[in-house]
């Protein structure tokens, strides 16, 4: 990418990074993709190669689907789809001003407000934000 004079590396973290979730050594991990990603954006801009960071939702894979089978009160029908974030990144690596996004925590929810993409039956998980808040904003 540096060589190319341009790129996007998008790294998938959660709010675990800024609220405690499930344990120290999770939220520790989360919000260390997080400061890598802005510190790595910021190292890295004057190539032309952007980073973010995405906070996904739940997502709706065969392990979470399973859990849902033995556990009712486990519910997954807002969870967002491997496609949904799919979508999210290729919605990035599409924007020519991605570069005024780099080292940005975003949500993959509210990535689909902005390019006006859904989830692969046409609907849209809901952002996380009202329950977990803005992500963190890091300072060179």
């Amino acid at each position: 990418m540096v060589p190319r004079g341009k790129g996007l590396i998008v790294n998938t973290s959660s709010p675990g990074g800024a609220n405690f979730s499930n344990t120290t050594a999770y939220g520790v991990g989360k919000v260390a993709v997080d400061r890598m990603t802005f510190d790595m954006a910021h190292e890295l801009r004057s190539h032309g190669v952007s980073l973010v960071s995405l906070w996904l939702g739940l997502i709706s894979t065969e392990r979470t689907q399973v859990a849902a089978r033995h556990m009712p009160r486990f519910d997954i029908s807002t969870a967002e789809t491997p496609r949904f974030v799919g979508r999210g990144v290729v919605a990035l690596a599409s924007d020519p001003e991605v570069m005024s996004l780099s080292g940005s925590i975003l949500y993959t929810a509210e990535l689909a407000d902005r390019y006006g993409f859904t989830d692969e039956h046409g609907n849209k998980p809901a952002s996380r934000r009202p329950q977990f808040g803005a992500p963190p904003q890091f300072r060179a």
